[in-house]
């Protein structure tokens, strides 16, 4: 049972890249908690808005997540940083050619906010995470494959083996409320921790497994 459960499982990858500004330079909505660019390889959380001043964290699943096309971490930030600014940052020769589509298009009303003179800001410093490459972890998080069934995680959150287990086990994957989330991971260590300390007692009472 143990290594079917095992065998169900499968890893997925779920990058992320946070970059800082200096809270001067903030250029997006500052209390919107989440902003979704039309690229779908972004889902931006506003950490600005949390309190983190000048901070934002773009959500990456696959294919972009998945070895982030080569890309090295700059080159990473650089691509974040250009569908940014699309959004939110547009230089005047921008607005007087927006200006003359609308008035080609008969269309009067232009939002201005999104045009600035200034250069646009560069981040105090990014972070990209790679956890498909980390070879501590080779992804981000577990998944059931297609056919496997809940009671399997059941069987791989069990101590092994039966009698006298000496192996526990932890971690989102082993979580039926909390898979694939922080939760998960830690409630499951306070499962097994729970798990351990009991074993330690009963082998000091002189408790012996049923066969």
């Amino acid at each position: 049972k143990k290594q079917s459960a095992i065998e169900s499982l499968g890893s997925g990858v779920h990058n992320k890249i946070l970059v800082r500004f200096r809270p001067g330079d903030v250029f997006w909505p500052k209390d919107t908690p989440q902003i979704v660019p039309l690229d779908q390889r972004f889902h931006i959380l506003n950490l600005h808005a949390y309190g983190k001043k000048g901070c934002l964290c773009a959500h990456v699943w696959p294919p972009f997540a998945d070895g982030w096309d080569g890309k090295s971490d700059d080159e990473v930030v650089r691509e974040f940083c250009h569908v940014l600014k699309g959004m939110f940052w547009r230089s005047k020769k921008e607005k007087k050619s927006a200006q003359n589509e609308n008035s080609t298009k008969g269309q009067h009303e232009l939002n201005t906010n999104a045009f600035r003179k200034e250069p646009f800001p560069t981040p105090l410093d990014y972070a990209v995470a790679r956890w498909d490459s980390d070879p501590f972890a080779l992804g981000s998080y577990s998944y059931l494959k297609l056919g496997a069934t809940w009671p399997q995680i059941e069987d791989l959150a069990r101590p092994y083996p039966a009698k006298d287990p000496h192996i526990f086990f932890a971690g989102e994957a082993t979580s039926l409320e909390g898979i694939q989330c922080v939760t998960g991971a830690y409630k499951s260590g306070l499962r097994a921790a729970k798990q351990i300390l009991a074993e330690i007692a009963n082998k000091r009472r002189g408790f012996i497994h049923a066969k």
